[in-house]
Protein backbone atom coordinates (compact mmCIF):
# COMPACT_ATOMS: atom_id res chain seq x y z
CA UNK A 1 0.00 0.00 0.00
CA UNK A 2 3.00 2.19 0.49
CA UNK A 3 5.25 1.25 -1.73
CA UNK A 4 3.96 3.32 -4.67
CA UNK A 5 0.96 6.10 -3.89
CA UNK A 6 0.07 9.05 -5.90
CA UNK A 7 -1.28 11.47 -2.73
CA UNK A 8 -1.65 14.29 -4.79
CA UNK A 9 -5.76 13.73 -4.68
CA UNK A 10 -6.04 11.90 -1.41
CA UNK A 11 -3.96 14.65 0.84
CA UNK A 12 -6.74 16.96 0.19
CA UNK A 13 -9.67 14.44 0.92
CA UNK A 14 -11.29 13.85 4.13
CA UNK A 15 -11.42 10.06 5.72
CA UNK A 16 -14.89 9.43 4.40
CA UNK A 17 -14.14 9.97 0.77
CA UNK A 18 -10.14 8.64 1.08
CA UNK A 19 -11.98 5.20 1.94
CA UNK A 20 -14.31 5.18 -0.64
CA UNK A 21 -11.56 5.61 -3.09
CA UNK A 22 -9.40 3.30 -1.74
CA UNK A 23 -12.18 0.57 -1.28
CA UNK A 24 -12.88 1.03 -5.27
CA UNK A 25 -9.41 1.05 -6.48
CA UNK A 26 -9.00 -2.38 -4.02
CA UNK A 27 -11.84 -3.68 -5.64
CA UNK A 28 -10.77 -3.03 -8.86
CA UNK A 29 -7.43 -4.81 -7.90
CA UNK A 30 -9.50 -7.76 -6.79
CA UNK A 31 -11.92 -8.35 -9.61
CA UNK A 32 -8.66 -8.37 -11.50
CA UNK A 33 -6.56 -10.94 -9.14
CA UNK A 34 -9.85 -13.24 -9.77
CA UNK A 35 -9.74 -13.00 -13.63
CA UNK A 36 -6.08 -13.79 -13.37
CA UNK A 37 -7.09 -16.72 -11.33
CA UNK A 38 -9.56 -17.88 -13.06
CA UNK A 39 -7.81 -17.87 -16.58
CA UNK A 40 -4.55 -19.21 -14.86
CA UNK A 41 -6.32 -22.46 -13.96
CA UNK A 42 -8.02 -22.93 -17.14
CA UNK A 43 -5.04 -22.94 -18.43
CA UNK A 44 -3.21 -25.29 -15.60
CA UNK A 45 -6.39 -27.81 -16.29
CA UNK A 46 -5.51 -27.21 -20.58
CA UNK A 47 -1.87 -28.25 -20.01
CA UNK A 48 -2.76 -31.21 -17.69
CA UNK A 49 -5.14 -32.62 -20.39
CA UNK A 50 -3.20 -32.36 -23.35
CA UNK A 51 -0.06 -34.18 -21.19
CA UNK A 52 2.56 -31.03 -21.87
CA UNK A 53 6.08 -31.97 -21.13
CA UNK A 54 9.27 -30.11 -20.89
CA UNK A 55 11.03 -30.93 -24.09
CA UNK A 56 14.62 -32.24 -22.47
CA UNK A 57 13.53 -33.91 -19.26
CA UNK A 58 10.06 -34.90 -19.97
CA UNK A 59 8.58 -33.48 -16.84
CA UNK A 60 5.01 -32.56 -16.75
CA UNK A 61 4.35 -28.72 -17.01
CA UNK A 62 1.04 -28.43 -14.90
CA UNK A 63 2.03 -28.71 -11.18
CA UNK A 64 4.97 -25.76 -12.12
CA UNK A 65 1.88 -24.19 -13.56
CA UNK A 66 -0.43 -25.02 -11.02
CA UNK A 67 2.31 -23.35 -8.49
CA UNK A 68 2.18 -20.20 -10.15
CA UNK A 69 -2.06 -20.32 -10.15
CA UNK A 70 -1.90 -21.34 -5.98
CA UNK A 71 -0.09 -17.81 -5.77
CA UNK A 72 -2.42 -16.50 -7.41
CA UNK A 73 -5.49 -17.67 -4.96
CA UNK A 74 -2.86 -16.97 -2.23
CA UNK A 75 -2.99 -13.21 -3.51
CA UNK A 76 -7.03 -13.15 -3.96
CA UNK A 77 -7.14 -13.97 -0.54
CA UNK A 78 -4.38 -11.17 0.78
CA UNK A 79 -6.38 -8.51 -1.32
CA UNK A 80 -9.65 -9.65 0.19
CA UNK A 81 -8.26 -9.69 3.33
CA UNK A 82 -7.32 -5.76 2.62
CA UNK A 83 -10.87 -5.15 1.16
CA UNK A 84 -12.25 -6.11 3.92
CA UNK A 85 -10.31 -3.98 6.39
CA UNK A 86 -10.95 -0.94 4.55
CA UNK A 87 -14.83 -1.57 4.23
CA UNK A 88 -14.51 -2.07 8.01
CA UNK A 89 -12.45 1.03 8.71
CA UNK A 90 -10.08 -1.27 10.21
CA UNK A 91 -7.00 -0.47 7.94
CA UNK A 92 -5.14 2.93 8.14
CA UNK A 93 -5.76 4.81 5.23
CA UNK A 94 -3.00 7.63 6.07
CA UNK A 95 -0.71 8.89 2.88
CA UNK A 96 2.65 7.02 2.73
CA UNK A 97 4.44 10.23 3.61
CA UNK A 98 2.54 10.59 6.77
CA UNK A 99 3.38 7.16 7.73
CA UNK A 100 6.87 7.64 6.99
CA UNK A 101 6.94 10.61 9.22
CA UNK A 102 5.26 8.78 11.92
CA UNK A 103 7.59 5.88 12.01
CA UNK A 104 10.33 8.05 11.85
CA UNK A 105 9.30 10.38 14.83
CA UNK A 106 8.68 7.20 17.29
CA UNK A 107 12.33 5.93 16.62
CA UNK A 108 11.39 2.85 14.56
CA UNK A 109 13.56 2.84 11.58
Amino acid sequence: GGHIQVDLLADFLGPRLRRVIDSFAWLMLFAFVCLLAWKVLDGTMNTMRSNQVTYDLRIPMWPFIGMIWLGIVASVFTVATKVWLIATGKDDLQSADAQEIEEFSHGER
